[in-house]
């Protein structure tokens, strides 16, 4: 599923999600983690290594919820 408005980033809040942003943020493209929240259009993204990375919206290029089993 798809997330494009900031009310999907706090909807679903605690999932997996694939991030790929348009300009490269701490030299990396592409972000897998948790959504740890969102304050004022910067989405807290938390990684499997336990780093939390900060990343504004208008960077995000295509973000989507991984599906858990």
């Amino acid at each position: 599923r798809p997330l494009k408005k900031e009310a999907d980033y706090v909807r679903f809040q605690g999932s997996l999600a694939k991030v790929r942003t348009r300009l490269p943020v701490e030299q990396q493209k592409r972000f897998m983690g948790r959504i740890a929240g969102i304050q004022d259009s910067v989405l807290q993204l938390q990684l499997e290594d336990g780093r939390i990375v900060a990343i504004p919206l208008s960077n995000i290029d295509k973000a989507r919820l991984e599906p858990e089993f």
